[in-house]
């Protein structure tokens, strides 16, 4: 987990330093973000499998991850609202594996964990989904009308094709 996280640093600082003397390449970067949260995303879930699939993990330990994923998935709808696929994915892959691996752990209590975090899965992705939309027409509505023989509002849409 350290390890991917002074990855994406060093990643951002090398972007920081190219990108300082180019033109901005938006697309690029959007590219690049995904990639890193959706990265960052498989790596919670794996650690989080790691404990499930761990003896010695107690419930308290196991509440306490399931906990924090929840609400990692909780704030990413919100954080994430600005790309509507990578709000999604995040939640999914935050959620889907831990709760499918509790629903295949064979204890009763952690099956029904299990089925709960299935359930809110669904609901958060619901929601990021949701959220993403509301963002794109608040965007869309702030935005100042355009000309109709203006080109520039076709390059904004264009800019962002996720949210439309």
């Amino acid at each position: 987990m350290t390890s991917l996280l002074l990855i994406r640093l060093l990643d951002w600082r090398v972007w920081k330093h190219r990108e300082q003397h180019k033109a901005f390449n938006g697309r690029k970067a959007i590219r690049r973000f995904i990639l890193g949260a959706n990265i960052t995303a498989i790596m919670w879930s794996v650690y989080i499998l790691k404990v499930i699939s761990n003896p010695l993990s107690g419930d308290i330990d196991l509440s306490t991850h399931i906990i924090i994923i929840s609400a990692m998935a909780g704030g990413s709808a919100t954080v994430l609202a600005g790309h509507k696929y990578t709000a999604m994915a995040y939640a999914f892959i935050l959620l889907a594996p831990p709760s499918v691996g509790l629903m295949f752990s064979g204890i009763y209590e952690r099956q029904m964990l299990g089925i709960l975090g299935v359930l809110f899965g669904i609901v958060m992705v619901v929601i990021a989904k949701k959220n993403a939309e509301f963002t794109a027409q608040a965007v869309l509505l702030k935005k100042p009308k355009r000309s109709a023989g203006s080109s520039h509002g076709r390059k904004s849409r264009e800019a962002y094709p996720h949210h439309l």
